[in-house]
């Protein structure tokens, strides 16, 4: 992995005079942090969007310890630079179209709410997970061009030392030479093995991504709510944002979902209508306590964060004010219906797949 193209410009906005060398140190630092055990997409949107609540000593110092690494003279008091960084580190992982990249695009998504939480950053974090769901969502739809899958080269070894002993008597000398034709032919077929693998993967992954699209074609066509047993239009246009939200996740096995999410939202019957985020959720009620509620965050997963302070409060309107306080969001953030569609689906992937 390499740091993405455009971290020496981000980085520069509050370098006072260009320094190659710490540029150097900071790039191969994110690096590391990202292909190491330690990275957690999590701590970086917290740190990004300055979420205290949601981010702890530890996590930070496990940051920290990456650029220590690198440069023994990393500042202890450099909260900003921290926070470019990190926001840095996820610009890198979504460039990647594998699943990494998928689940740091989810989350960051998720954990933006669509504007209602932001930060003062060199790059829209926002934008670029967009542009990497849509991205990694046509990805996975494609055909795979099995052709480039590049097979590995038949060696043509050279044997003629082992040969010579042979043909001079040597003792143990036609053992050494099985041993290593045995060696040698075990290595090739591993390695044809192991392309076959690879075209034989590509074209699973392929196939479980038009299955995936067929069954939700299906639910589409039939129009009717498997947790409610009703038509999509009986469905409560309240309860719509988040019951077909569900219903489509448990459909989604592929992450991080269709390319065509909204089209398929709108045309179950999910509006653009602008609705109080609080409101919303406090009118379908019910129908969130279906939801999976798999050790929600308050960072990546607010919306079903929510549900829990709704339980606390049985439904009434009293517990918005403190979910809005432990997640950083206004109490009265309004979002579209279909914007609110796409982010409880997405929460819905992130919990069943890592919560």
């Amino acid at each position: 992995m390499t740091i993405h193209p455009k971290f020496p410009q981000w980085y520069a906005t509050f370098q006072i005079q260009k320094n190659d060398e710490r540029l150097s140190a900071r790039s191969d630092a994110i690096v590391a942090y990202i292909e190491g055990d330690e990275v957690d997409v999590e701590t970086l949107l917290a740190l990004a969007l300055n979420l205290k609540r949601g981010i702890g000593d530890s996590e930070v110092a496990s940051f920290r310890e990456a650029f220590v690494a690198t440069d023994a003279g990393f500042p202890d008091d450099n909260p900003r630079e921290i926070q470019v960084l990190a926001a840095a580190a996820l610009a890198t992982i979504l460039v990647d179209n594998g699943d990494p990249a998928s689940h740091a695009a989810l989350c960051t998504a998720t954990t933006m709410l669509c504007g209602s939480r932001s930060a003062e950053l060199p790059m829209n974090l926002a934008d670029l997970s967009a542009e990497a769901l849509e991205r990694i969502a046509e990805h996975n739809s494609t055909r795979p061009k099995l052709g480039s899958i590049t097979p590995p080269p038949l060696p043509n070894r050279d044997h003629s030392a082992a040969l010579a002993k042979v043909s001079a008597g040597e003792a143990d000398a036609m053992a050494g030479l099985i041993t290593q034709v045995t060696a040698g032919f075990r290595k090739d077929l591993n390695a044809q093995r192991d392309h076959q693998q690879a075209v034989l993967g590509a074209m699973e992954k392929f196939v479980t991504v038009q299955d995936e699209e067929l069954q939700i074609l299906w639910w589409l066509v039939g129009g009717r709510s498997k947790l409610l047993d009703v038509n999509f239009d009986k469905v409560p246009v309240d309860d719509r944002p988040f019951l077909l939200a569900m219903e489509l996740a448990e459909l989604t096995q592929t992450l991080p979902g269709p390319a065509s999410l909204r089209g398929l939202l709108s045309r179950a019957g999910v509006s653009g209508k602008k609705v109080s985020i609080a409101g919303a959720m406090t009118s379908a009620y019910d129908t969130l306590r279906r939801a999976n509620k798999r050790t929600p965050s308050s960072v990546c997963h607010p919306l079903h964060f929510a549900i829990g302070r709704m339980e606390e409060f049985e439904g009434s309107e009293g517990w918005a004010a403190g979910w809005a306080a432990a997640c950083g969001i206004k109490g009265d953030a309004t979002l579209s219906q279909i914007d609110l569609a796409e982010l409880f689906y997405r929460e819905e992937l992130l919990l069943k797949h890592f919560g």
